[in-house]
């Protein structure tokens, strides 16, 4: 477990090579992470979308979700940075 803002969380994503990268909640809803690219990776995304509970995602829609995620980002951080 790693301790942040008095919150408990869990390790986000191992690695075959034992390190990790990011946090999970404690109540499992949510994942943060600095790895980019995820939903560039048809296997990935299925992956993380199971997690989630979503529907699979035929593979020719993999990218076209990859482009929106990057829109809806692009975007947080424009409002983040101008209002």
């Amino acid at each position: 477990m790693i301790s942040h803002a008095r919150r408990r969380v869990q390790r986000g994503i191992d690695f075959d090579d034992g390190q990790f990268d990011g946090a999970l909640s404690a109540d499992g809803q949510v994942l943060a992470t600095y790895l980019h690219g995820l939903f560039d990776d048809p296997a990935a995304c299925q992956a993380l979308l199971g997690w989630a509970g979503a529907a699979p995602v035929p593979a020719s829609g993999v990218g076209k979700l990859s482009v929106a995620f990057v829109t809806v980002v692009t975007f947080m951080r424009w409002r983040r940075d101008y209002h």
